[in-house]
């Protein structure tokens, strides 16, 4: 696992890292676009919010697992491509107070969790 962001993010990371059970690397600085996707077609699979790196990885054909915003419609940030799986519960639309109240009944790592069960399942390694 890589965890990456911006040079700022990296205490941040670190502390995350910590609590994650699986070996972790950061990777935390400035990168050009085409060095960013470089690195992402080497990955294995890419999980991430619905933000950049998820179109960076959609167009370089990794499979991606990400976490949609849930102030937006299902239809207009969902999934888009065969290779790619929204986390996000099944709900849209809700206010800043619900959508954190959400996100924070999730227990810490549980994307990572579900990431290792998705790429076992469908056989990626």
């Amino acid at each position: 696992i890589v965890l990456c962001g911006v040079a700022s993010d990296e205490q941040h990371l670190k502390s995350f890292a910590a609590q994650l059970r699986y070996p972790t690397h950061i990777l935390a600085g400035e990168s050009s676009l085409l060095s960013f996707a470089a690195f992402l077609g080497k990955c294995t699979a890419l999980l991430t919010l619905d933000s950049g790196p998820r179109h960076i990885g959609n167009a370089m054909g990794i499979p991606v697992l990400f976490a949609r915003n849930l102030s937006h419609s299902l239809i207009e940030a969902g999934s888009y491509c065969d290779n790619e799986i929204d986390l996000a519960p099944a709900v849209e639309y809700l206010d800043d107070v619900e959508t954190e109240r959400v996100a924070r009944s999730q227990p810490v790592g549980l994307f990572a969790d579900r990431l290792i069960d998705v790429l076992k399942a469908k056989g990626w390694s």
